[in-house]
């Protein structure tokens, strides 16, 4: 994984090539598939993939309703690519594309508007869910009979806090964790918290809170 396909799963929460087409509002976005082995064998190809619908429903089985350009040889792999652009060009009055970072083809200007969403993400200063793996302090030991929250067993916490600083200082006194071992969640993680609280997770329960701010 790449420094800025890693930005765009922290920041935006994008994992995969079809993640970043559907948040760019693609319609379509051409994607490299390699040789599956085994019983169900594919080779390699390069697949036309449609947002939300098939380019190609009624293609093969295998092929998950996508029109494929299968590679029969490394030689073939960017002939093959050029058609399936070409294809798609046609197809869907696209003038020129551009890899991404995932290493898929997409419409010309996407990356440019990506990084763009991305940047702003990274620079706003809004409330974030932060978490890291600590050991749960003994001044938190109040709530390990009721929550069977183990002391000094690594548990996932969570932080609303609006910088990896500020995460750190909402679990000090009690715990010290560097800054940079925070993570950031999806922002649904921050539903019914506040600035400065901490939880943990209770399994299907929910979650319990260990610290108010």
């Amino acid at each position: 994984m790449s420094k800025t396909t890693e930005e765009f799963r922290e920041h935006l929460f994008l994992h995969n090539a079809s993640n970043y087409a559907s948040a760019a509002g693609l319609k379509v976005h051409v994607d490299y598939r390699p040789t599956i082995t085994g019983r169900g064998y594919t080779s390699a190809r390069w697949q036309v993939v449609g947002i939300g619908f098939q380019t190609d429903p009624g293609g093969h089985f295998q092929d998950n309703g996508q029109k494929t350009f299968s590679i029969m040889g490394r030689d073939q792999k960017q002939a093959r690519l050029q058609e399936a652009l070409d294809w798609a060009s046609e197809r869907y009055g696209i003038s020129s594309w551009e890899r991404s970072p995932y290493g898929s083809y997409v419409p010309t200007g996407t990356v440019a508007a990506m990084k763009a969403r991305l940047k702003a993400a990274k620079n706003d200063p809004g409330l974030k869910a932060y978490y890291a793996i600590i050991d749960l302090p003994e001044e938190w030991s109040s709530l390990d009979e009721r929550y069977r929250l183990d002391k000094g067993r690594p548990t996932e916490v969570t932080v609303a806090a609006r910088s990896r600083e500020d995460a750190s200082m909402a679990l000090w006194p009690e715990v010290e964790v560097d800054p940079s071992a925070f993570q950031i969640k999806h922002p649904d993680a921050l539903r019914n918290m506040v600035e400065g609280q901490v939880t943990a997770p209770l399994a299907r329960m929910g979650t319990v809170t260990l610290k108010q701010p």
